[in-house]
């Protein structure tokens, strides 16, 4: 009884792979075309997309070294108060 149902089962499973005709190719040669250049555009799309980001990241970065930069440089040289010395003077 087990084998019967089991059967059954199995042969329900498959009859959608069966309802096809047989010896039609599942795609033409123009839909293949048509899905590889699809697949090809969403390649180039998704490196370009990483690319951006790329460039966005770096922009970021250099932004943040520059503010940086800007901002201890200004607080470990301080312009006040410091006199300049005239070249080839050994101290003020």
């Amino acid at each position: 009884m087990r084998i019967l149902v089991t059967l059954l089962v199995l042969l329900g499973l498959a009859a959608p792979a069966f309802a096809q005709a047989p010896g039609l190719p599942l795609t033409g040669r123009s839909e293949r075309s048509v899905g590889e250049t699809n697949r090809s555009i969403m390649q180039n799309e998704r490196s370009l997309q990483q690319q951006q980001q790329n460039q966005i990241d770096n922009n970021q970065l250099r932004q943040r070294i520059d503010r940086r930069d800007l901002f201890t440089n200004s607080i470990q040289q301080p312009n006040i108060g410091r006199k300049l010395c005239p070249p080839g003077s050994v101290g003020c």
